[in-house]
């Protein structure tokens, strides 16, 4: 399969869990919340784990074993979130190895890449991890938004690689 149908067939089976969690989000502190509630959660795990495979052929198609291992790490901080409810020490755990796999992956690429524009997504990811804990009344919208800064990232590398 062409990393173009990869992709989308990554952006497919991510949008399950989007449309839940843009349905849910007016009465929740986090995206958490939302995805570890009993009546999500087999959904939005089956749709991550389909995303995953996807997402597994098309960093396998991109031949850069670093990339791939980083990726690993972010699906099983994913699993895990999912898996673990917010109350579970592991549930900060795993969410943690997602964030900091995310931030991994952006710095390596960006050092991989030597583009400006990634680099400005950098920034602007890591300025938003500062207001998390500026601003943790607006913690929901921060997770919404460092997860839509990576999946930005995410596109442009595809863009710049092709």
């Amino acid at each position: 399969m062409e990393r173009n149908h990869l992709l989308a067939c990554m952006l497919g089976s991510y949008l399950i869990p989007i449309v839940i969690v843009f349905i849910l989000y007016q009465n929740n502190p986090s995206i958490s919340s939302i995805i570890c509630n009993d009546k999500n959660k087999a959904v939005i795990l089956i749709s991550m784990i389909i995303m995953g495979i996807f997402t597994l052929l098309y960093e396998n198609q991109r031949k850069c074993q670093l990339s791939m291992y980083i990726i690993v790490f972010l699906l099983i901080g994913i699993y895990g979130v999912i898996c673990k409810p917010e109350t579970d020490a592991n549930h900060i755990i795993f969410a943690y190895i997602s964030f900091v796999s995310i931030c991994i992956f952006m710095i390596y690429h960006c050092y991989a890449t030597s583009n400006k524009v990634l680099y400005i997504l950098l920034a602007l990811q890591v300025a938003l991890v500062g207001c998390i804990y500026l601003y943790p009344n607006h913690f929901f919208m921060m997770e919404v938004g460092l997860l839509f800064g990576f999946a930005i990232f995410y596109l442009y590398l595809h863009y710049i690689e092709q």
